[in-house]
Parts: C-alpha cells; structure tokens; sequence
C-alpha cells in the first residue's frame, strides 16, 4: 500500500474543504421573502398594509394595487435595493410601471418592501386581466426574490353576441359573394354582433341552360336595391336577393321593318310589327305579307298578343305575287285585240254598193254572171233581184 500517496490525498481534502469554509456567503442568500400582502394602500412610513385585499382581486377603477413583501435578514445588515417588475396580461413588461426601493431597515431580522401599481386612468385599466410581478434584488446582482399575479378588472369573459345569417337568392340562379368568397344560395353563417361584411349579387344572369331565359336583379327582401351592400350585424337575419324571369322575343322577316323584338318579363304581352305588308320586286312582281307564324299569329302587320313564358319567335310569312303593273298590261293587251278582232269583223261583213252607172251606158253583156251581195248566190248579170234571198241585187 502506498501510504505517502493516501497523505497526500488527505491533505488535499483537508485544504479543499479549509478553503471552501472561509468563503463569505453572498447577500442573496442571506435574505428570503418571509410572506407578502396585497392591499389597496400603504402606510409609507411602517409599510404597514391599509385596506387588505387577500383575494388579490382589483377594480380597473381602484387607484392603486399595493404589494408589500416582508423580508427576513439573517445578519441584518440591511442596505438592500428591489425592483419591482410589473408584466402585463400579454406577458410583455409595463415599462412606466417599473419602480426601485429601498429596504426600509428596522435593526430587526425582517423589514417590509412595497411598491404601488397604478390602475385607474392608465395602462393597467385599459388592459384588464391578470398582471404579474417579479420582485428583483438589484444591489448585489439580479435576484428574483418574490413573484405573484393579481387580478385587475372582472375574472368573467364579456358575453359575446353572435347571430345567425342566411343569404339566399330566389330564384336560385346564382352565387352570392360573402366579404369577396362566393357562397352558394341559402349559405346560413354565424357572425358576431357589430361585425361588418359584404354581400353582392351580379345585376343579369343569363340562364346556361337556355340563352333566350335571363334573370334581373331587382332588390334584396329587405328592400335594398343596390347589387352590392354592407351588413352590421346586430340581429338573426335572412337577406334573399330577388330576381325577375325574363324571355327574349326575337322577331324575323324577310322583307320590310320589323319591331317588338326584345327582353320581356315572365307572362307579359308582347307583339311583332311591320312597318309595311308589300315590298316591290321589279315591274311585274311584288313580295306581299302573308301573316304570322312560329309563335306568332294574324294576318294584321301588327301580330295578335304573345304571351311571354318562354323565349318566343315571331316570323313574319312573304308571298311572290304580280303587281298591278302586270295586270295592267294584260288588260291593255286584251282590249287591242278584242279592238282588232271587231274591226276586222265588221269589214268583212261590209258587202259590195249598187254600181250608179245606168244601164244605157253600160254594155250588156250576155252570159256573164254577177253575185248576190246578200247571199252571194250566182245571178245572171242583168238580174235585179236575188232569186234565191229576194233581195235587190
């Protein structure tokens, strides 16, 4: 065994703890919080606590809370400096809240510290909720020595209001947009009281299904008639954007002016028109109007009423006709030639004049012959009478 190696072994512990033994204890471990006391005010004197408030429980109007801590001194020697942390609710240090004090040294082994956080009219009344302290020993290094929390203001959350609202379109068309998010019709939400949003609807709808069928916009059911509003919420609420049907008449034809075409409301009444019912092509024709047909009808330029529930068409019918132009030629035509038929008729039945040469003067001949010019039978030429119609010859 190496006993020269064991003495020196010893002797080093005997030092090590010789050592250790002679070191001064520092102040911050000299001294400890004996109890602390919440109150509504303080005798700056004693530091005496005045209105005790054990619940720890302060009114956002109460002047002051007031925290004193009894100290225990083991050697007493005092000359001790704290400060007073004051945190908020959200954790974050009340810069104006921060204050330093000095022990106030009674010769005793304990002595009272105070500190005063103001509430009414600053910071702490307008940030209700629990406030908490850390009580630091600042004259010999940073020492918590004490730390606590306080309730300022009521311990109950404020009651929060919300309310349900609907938006909802009829008929059922479109979406609505919520606050910029567009919602399907009949979206129910719950939103609190005093909340702000934005609702709009588009002003026309085109049906995808039929582009003759459209829907207009014309008010909210509560009378509003903006496509686009704000909304405080204040109450239970159903806000239904209103739409009216409408169904396009379209109204066609051929030849002239045609009007009435356009958008007309579900069940309403609507016509087509022509400004004329003939159109001329060239000089012998005329395109005339015929009537109405599709869906609509008469034979009068302007069509019997067509009831609007349904896109409708209206078309107007032509027929190739001859003009008047045409008719008159013909009948001129016609009264030539019956002209020209009795003239020649008549000059045909025109028969030969007696000849007024006597008969003295004129040679007889005998055996010529000579026509009845009433019958035109053959007669000798000196016959005076026909013998076959008894009339003079």
């Amino acid at each position: 065994m190496n006993f020269r190696k064991i003495g020196l072994v010893v002797c080093f512990l005997l030092l090590a703890t010789a050592a250790t033994a002679t070191l001064p204890v520092p102040k911050a471990h000299a001294i400890y919080a004996l109890r602390a006391d919440w109150c509504k005010s303080v005798d700056a004197t004693t530091g005496a606590c005045i209105t005790p408030v054990p619940s720890k429980q302060f009114s956002t109007t109460d002047a002051q809370a007031v925290l004193v801590v009894m100290m225990a001194d083991a050697a007493a020697n005092g000359g001790y400096q704290f400060e007073f942390d004051w945190h908020t609710p959200t954790g974050e240090l009340c810069n104006e809240c921060v204050h330093t004090t000095d022990a106030i040294f009674t010769g005793l082994n304990s002595f009272p510290i105070f500190d005063q956080l103001q509430i009414a009219g600053r910071l702490p009344a307008s940030q209700p909720g629990q406030w908490s302290v850390d009580v630091i020993r600042i004259d010999s290094g940073n020492f918590n020595m004490y730390s606590d929390v306080i309730q300022i203001g009521s311990t109950e959350k404020p009651q929060v209001k919300t309310f349900a609202v609907t938006v909802d379109v009829s008929p059922k068309v479109t979406n609505v947009n919520v606050d910029g998010q567009a919602s399907p019709a009949g979206t129910k939400f719950t939103w609190t009281e005093g909340e702000q949003h934005s609702i709009s609807v588009q002003k026309i709808i085109t049906s995808q299904d039929n582009p003759g069928t459209r829907y207009v916009f014309t008010q909210w059911s509560d009378g509003i008639t903006d496509t686009t509003r704000q909304v405080t919420v204040n109450n239970n609420l159903v806000l239904t954007a209103q739409y009216k049907t409408q169904h396009q008449l379209t109204v066609d034809s051929a030849y002239g002016t045609a009007t009435g075409g356009d958008w007309c409301d579900e069940g309403a009444k609507a016509y087509a028109e022509l400004d004329t019912g003939t159109m001329s092509d060239g000089l012998f024709y005329n395109w005339v109007f015929a009537g109405w047909s599709d869906d609509a009808s008469g034979t009068a330029l302007k069509s019997k009423p067509i009831t609007m529930d349904a896109p409708k068409t209206a078309t107007a019918k032509w027929n190739h006709e001859f003009s008047m132009n045409f008719y008159y030629i013909i009948v001129g035509v016609v009264v030539v030639v019956a002209a020209l038929a009795a003239f020649m008729m008549m000059r045909s039945r025109r028969g030969a004049k007696p000849s007024t040469v006597s008969q003295a003067a004129a040679p007889q001949l005998s055996g010529q012959k000579k026509f009845c010019g009433n019958c035109h039978a053959v007669l000798p030429i000196e016959a005076n009478v026909c013998s076959s119609c008894g009339q003079p010859t």
